[in-house]
């Protein structure tokens, strides 16, 4: 909110009221709606979707991109086979 705010798409007003609102309902202090819907931790697949094309191109060889990835060659082989089809 604080952002749409900034880019001038809903009033300082509206900002106030919402962050009045988000107070009542204890959000900061018990989480928003939907928060329990989100059961695992985020993570991010781009390292390894870069390595794995690497790995695919020849960029770099499969051994280098298995100790890139922290995984046996075994493994990023049987994946690659998963991804490539």
């Amino acid at each position: 909110m604080k952002r749409a705010e900034q880019l001038g798409m809903i009033t300082a007003t509206v900002f106030e009221k919402f962050c009045m609102f988000a107070n009542e309902h204890h959000w900061r202090t018990r989480g928003e709606p939907g928060d329990s819907s989100y059961s695992q931790p985020e993570r991010c697949g781009r390292f390894r979707q870069l390595v794995l094309r690497a790995v695919a191109e020849e960029i770099v060889s499969s051994s280098k991109g298995a100790a890139l990835l922290g995984v046996d060659l075994h493994s990023l082989r049987k994946e690659l086979r998963e991804v490539i089809g």
